[in-house]
């Protein structure tokens, strides 16, 4: 009934928000600013291993370009448009002995902003504002890598995601749907009421009704908080869930029953057929930003972000559910970090970590490949549950990631992150590898970024 009330209340309020009075429309559009921006980002895979082939990394040279093209402008003093386009030029790994077509560089095109935004109340201070279309969107301004769960992960199975064609200083997430915004307090809480459309992730086009709070109403302490129904309306309900003991399913893997019972002498496999998974489900989140320069005298000497210490922590899933997901504490991500002072070196020195005790590998390939809300390991002996991968998972569970940023002139940037974080390369069909390259302690990669904007 809570996730009915959610919906109807959400959508109440963005079709409340849709009906902009006729002047606040003109139909001539005012100019607004241009910006153009490149990327150049060139490092290394330092060790590494491709879940997909096999295959060891081992100082792999990997490069990427992109250019950013942002044109913004206004239909009225209340009313805003946003147009960018993101190009990117890479190359796929692993490379393939044999197979010419794996060295020739690739391009994919795909918008970032396609956006309306209608600003709610006096212009100059609104009181809230809807967002419609495509947006980038991003409620933890501290994560620069790891982090920001809520809405780049799963559920049913819980992966993990960390950025894309852009990976540096990356963590967001690209929103197409709505979004309303509501500032109290001078801006000191702030709440996000969210409608975004699967665009990555199988199932496709379902919605996920989100709700993100912040509160800066005490010195130096931002604090958040969020909700996401996960796929809780769905374009095809057929898909989300599925019976999960389908005696003809292929893969072998999907002949997994939900619960076994062990004795001294003999395994009882119980297979109960009322029983069934879902990509749906409850996503929870809470977050908190510390800054002690707001306690301190004399601080003169460090940038805005020094010294900030946050953690972020995540549910991927409030229900459980028998086998695959009976423990909700393995399901809880959690990731912590600090912005280091370089008393003017840099302008950002930023080092996160990670622990995630899942029971299960973060492996992307049961839904993008299969469509099926339960994890995917091609060697899972049933008999032996969760610990025929125990190992593997172990050495999947901490992660972390440096991101240091320095302004070489006005308008460009030089970036350094080395991490080893759910990096994912893309083969020649555009398709991200089912687990992330450095999946196990002593896995790392480096890449620097010269950024040059106008």
């Amino acid at each position: 009934m809570s996730k009915r009330i959610l919906v109807a209340g959400t959508l109440a309020l963005l079709t409340a928000a849709g009906a902009a009075r006729a002047e606040d429309v003109k139909a001539e559009l005012k100019p607004g600013e241009t910006q153009f921006k490149s990327f150049f980002d060139a490092g290394q895979i330092v060790k590494g291993l491709d879940g997909e082939t096999g295959k060891e990394y081992k100082m792999q040279a990997f490069r990427r370009t992109l250019v950013l093209i942002t044109k913004s402008g206004k239909l009225s003093e209340k009313i805003d448009v946003k147009m960018g386009m993101l190009g990117a030029f890479f190359f796929v790994l692993p490379e393939q002995d044999g197979a010419p077509h794996t060295r020739l560089p690739k391009f994919v095109l795909f918008p970032t902003n396609a956006e309306l935004i209608w600003h709610m109340g006096d212009a100059a201070a609104p009181l809230a504002d809807l967002e419609v279309g495509a947006f980038q969107y991003k409620y933890n301004p501290e994560a620069s890598n790891l982090g920001e769960y809520l809405l780049r992960s799963g559920t049913y199975p819980g992966y993990l995601l960390t950025g894309g064609f852009n990976m540096i200083n990356s963590a967001n997430y690209q929103v197409y749907g709505a979004g309303l915004h509501v500032n109290l307090m001078e801006g000191k809480f702030k709440t996000d009421f969210l409608l975004p459309m699967e665009n990555m992730m199988p199932p496709m086009h379902s919605i996920s009704p989100t709700v993100v709070t912040s509160f800066k109403g005490l010195p130096g302490i931002d604090l958040g908080a969020g909700v996401c129904f996960n796929h809780l309306i769905s374009a095809k309900p057929s898909k989300e869930a599925f019976a999960a003991h389908d005696p003809n399913a292929s893969p072998d893997y999907m002949r997994w029953p939900t619960s076994i019972i062990k004795s001294a002498d003999s395994t009882t496999v119980v297979r109960d057929t009322t029983q069934f998974y879902t990509f749906q489900g409850t996503k929870l989140m809470g977050r908190l930003t510390l800054d002690p320069k707001e306690w301190m005298d004399g601080t003169d000497a460090f940038k805005p972000a020094d010294l900030k210490l946050f953690a972020e922590a995540a549910v991927l899933g409030v229900k459980d559910y028998p086998f695959y997901y009976p423990d909700i504490s393995r399901r809880i991500p959690v990731m912590f970090g600090m912005n280091l002072p370089t008393f003017g070196l840099l302008d950002l020195l930023s080092v996160q970590g990670e622990y995630f005790n899942a029971l299960w590998q973060n492996n992307i390939d049961g839904v993008f490949e299969f469509q099926r809300p339960v994890p995917y390991h091609k060697d899972y002996d049933p008999v032996n549950g969760p610990e025929t991968v125990a190992k593997e998972v172990k050495d999947d569970r901490i992660h972390w990631s440096v991101l240091a940023k320095r302004e070489l002139l006005k308008g460009a940037n030089l970036y350094l992150q080395v991490a080893s974080d759910h990096l994912r390369t893309y083969d020649y069909n555009f398709k991200p590898i089912k687990t992330p390259i450095t999946s196990r302690p002593g896995d790392w990669y480096y890449l620097f970024r010269l950024e040059l904007a106008i």
